[in-house]
């Protein structure tokens, strides 16, 4: 209790209202749980209640209002959630804390143990009836259907494309920043390296509902929405994307900048010759991640998808909105597997 009084405690409130805001701006930016659900009035956000104004009413009015609404509060807790500066930090958990020898005894052995177990059961038990009731599903059939296929190709399309974008301007940003530092621009610095944390305070659905409605007063709105759903994936990974390839990106610049531009390696050149085979490694591990996002994404879809473009979550919410709960199953058996192999490749 003394430990935990005098040294975990301080160095938790230090960085407690970072991570309660980032946990406040993913669960804020969501609404795929409450939709496949089905919900009720009493579970309805804002983020449902977007979706319900462009999908059923098409109010894009009450839309805009609503998401201005959403901006609003998500930066006044961004602004409450402002803490300890960086430096406070790196001091009660960097390089300068003291070093610890501390040999945690039964009890802390026995919580962190219970802990453990709660949070293992917790995540294998969905995951456990959801595998049982995939492969109890009729296999033949799922594969038989044209729509799943097309659903794949789709899913897999718009995976790969937004991964792309997510990585190149990933690179981009994170170039300019480490550009701007060292020309002693701070400011400038500091806008793009904030550029993660305003993609996720700000979430897809909104910059979505505004490029909709910009492109719907042009007349493009609808031909416009395999780009909107495209774009919206690669703002959804761009925050992960950043954090997967910056120290890469770092390490490489400080490596190698000095280096190649006395040999005169710049743009192209440089990028192919010198960072491509440095950085290859995080590149392959944050476009596997982003796919890995983007396939497995059923927010963006469900608000600008149509006939025309079926995704694999787009495919199970449908199955399930029509209680074909054994096909869902299978769906979701696919997904899982899709999802989990992508996302164990983006880590190796």
């Amino acid at each position: 209790l003394e430990r935990m009084r005098y040294i975990l405690f301080p160095a938790i409130v230090d960085v407690l209202p970072g991570i309660a805001s980032l946990i406040f701006f993913l669960c804020a930016a969501s609404y795929t749980i409450i939709l496949v659900l089905g919900g009720n009035p009493g579970t309805t956000t804002l983020q449902v209640a977007i979706y319900q104004s462009l999908s059923f009413d098409f109010d894009m009015g009450r839309a805009a209002i609503l998401t201005l609404v959403q901006l609003a509060m998500l930066t006044v807790i961004a602004r409450m959630a402002v803490g300890k500066r960086p430096d406070t930090i790196r001091k009660a958990h960097g390089n300068d804390a003291p070093r610890l020898y501390h040999r945690p005894g039964v009890d802390e052995a026995v919580l962190g143990s219970i802990w453990l177990v709660f949070g293992t059961v917790f995540v294998a038990a969905p995951l456990g009836a959801m595998a049982y009731a995939g492969l109890m599903a009729d296999h033949i059939r799922l594969f038989s259907q044209p729509d799943f296929w097309r659903a794949l190709v789709t899913s897999s399309t718009i995976g790969i494309v937004a991964a792309v974008l997510a990585v190149g301007l990933t690179l981009a940003i994170l170039s300019a920043h480490y550009a701007f530092v060292r020309m002693e621009k701070n400011g400038v610095a500091a806008l793009f390296n904030s550029v993660s944390a305003i993609a996720l305070g700000i979430p897809s659905l909104i910059l979505g509902v505004g490029w909709f409605i910009l492109l719907s007063k042009s007349g493009l709105g609808f031909s416009s929405i395999p780009l909107l759903i495209v774009l919206a994936n690669m703002i959804m990974a761009l925050p992960f994307v950043i954090q997967i390839l910056k120290p890469a990106v770092t390490k490489n610049y400080d490596a190698h900048d000095r280096l190649s531009a006395s040999l005169g390696l710049f743009g192209w050149n440089r990028f192919w010759i010198v960072d491509v085979p440095v950085m290859r490694r995080a590149m392959i591990s944050a476009l596997l991640f982003a796919f890995a996002l983007s396939l497995g994404d059923l927010g963006v879809v469900t608000l600008f998808g149509s006939d025309q473009i079926l995704t694999l979550p787009a495919l199970l919410f449908a199955k399930m909105g029509s209680y074909r709960t054994d096909d869902a199953a299978g769906l979701a058996l696919y997904l899982a597997l899709f999802t989990g192999v992508v996302s164990y490749l983006s880590l190796r």
